[in-house]
């Protein structure tokens, strides 16, 4: 082989090499990141989510603060399905969904196969909840990597609900 086409070689070697392992990571890493999502029913149209995950938690502020005005206002509206329907809307695209307990009861739930894994380890209701420094913050599940956010209110019927965003 002459001295020129050696020389091509390794040029085009050291070149193209790097670049395809580094793409071939990219869609990895990708694939795995948009993959972890998808297992648990979650959308994520926004990739600023995935680079980004405390983006989220103040996405999810709005919501969280509408929530606790309705309460506030006239808490029976969390009985209304389609109210709900609408919340767990607004924050779908933010990996996001909502669950309502009433008692020890999932009430309503944004992603059935998601609370499955995290309902029993939700936290308990609490009449103090408002005066309370997680409630603003959340409880962080390391092992789920999911963020849990509450508010808890009283059903008509006088049975005590839970509402949590978790993301």
């Amino acid at each position: 082989m002459k001295f020129k086409t050696r020389l091509l070689v390794t040029f085009l070697t050291i070149i193209i090499l790097p670049l395809v392992l580094t793409a071939v990571a990219y869609l990895g890493i990708g694939g795995y990141l948009l993959y972890s999502h998808d297992e648990y029913d979650m959308r994520s149209v926004d990739y600023n989510v995935l680079t980004d995950p405390n983006q989220t938690v103040t996405i999810t502020d709005e919501v969280f603060v509408q929530v606790r005005e309705q309460i506030e206002k006239d808490e029976d509206k969390l009985e209304n399905m389609e109210y709900l329907e609408q919340l767990n809307e607004n924050i779908a695209d933010k990996a996001s969904y909502i669950i309502v307990r009433k008692d020890n009861q999932i009430y309503y739930t944004g992603n059935h196969k998601a609370t499955e894994r995290i309902f029993e380890r939700l936290p308990e209701y609490d009449v103090l909840d408002a005066t309370r420094k997680d409630a603003e913050t959340g409880f962080y599940y390391s092992d789920m990597q999911k963020l849990v956010r509450q508010l808890d209110f009283i059903f008509s019927d006088g049975s005590q609900g839970s509402f949590f965003i978790v993301t």
